[in-house]
């Protein structure tokens, strides 16, 4: 049954949508600060150190200099200052809406494949084998960008989880 088993690890995404325009985020700055709270759901973000920035950021396509997306495993924040002014939030509105239906896909086939798994009921001898093998492809085709919506985070969401690289690894 599916109503008695829960997700223990949710996913956010947040996107900053108003804020004074060409911001860079350098490491250690309050922006980065800001960014790391949103990112890391550590309630003692004010007194522990910054992570590397680096560490955190996330290639997007087409980005200026003061772009950047920022995350952890299960989380993504996106900081573009160049869309804050009037009549531009209408991109960063679109560019989270496809973010998210993203990740969530991916959220739940991942979800679903670690369930199934769990159970030990991916084999071929039953149809959830079959719908393991079909959503292990759609998942390497959202990891490498192939007929689906094409975003670095996506791909990272998928390598950096090790439980959903096992189970991706040893079904067929």
């Amino acid at each position: 049954m599916v109503n008695d088993w829960f997700d223990e690890d949710p996913f956010s995404l947040v996107t900053v949508v108003e804020g004074e325009g060409n911001q860079t985020v350098r490491q250690g700055c309050n922006i980065h600060r800001a960014l790391e709270a949103l990112a890391s759901w550590d309630r003692s973000w004010r007194q522990r150190p910054l992570p590397v920035l680096s560490a955190h950021t996330i290639s997007i396509k087409n980005n200026h200099m003061s772009d950047i997306m920022y995350g952890h495993a299960n989380s993504r924040v996106l900081w573009i200052p160049r869309l804050f002014a009037p009549g531009n939030n209408y991109a960063l509105v679109w560019y989270c809406r496809n973010l998210l239906m993203a990740s969530m896909q991916v959220k739940s086939f991942r979800d679903f494949l670690v369930r199934a798994d769990n159970l030990q009921r991916i084999n071929s001898a039953t149809r959830i084998g079959g719908y393991a093998r079909e959503v292990k492809a759609i998942l390497r085709n959202m990891e490498k960008g192939l007929k689906t919506y094409r975003t670095m985070s996506v791909c990272k969401q998928i390598n950096n989880d090790a439980q959903l690289q096992r189970i991706l690894s040893v079904y067929p």
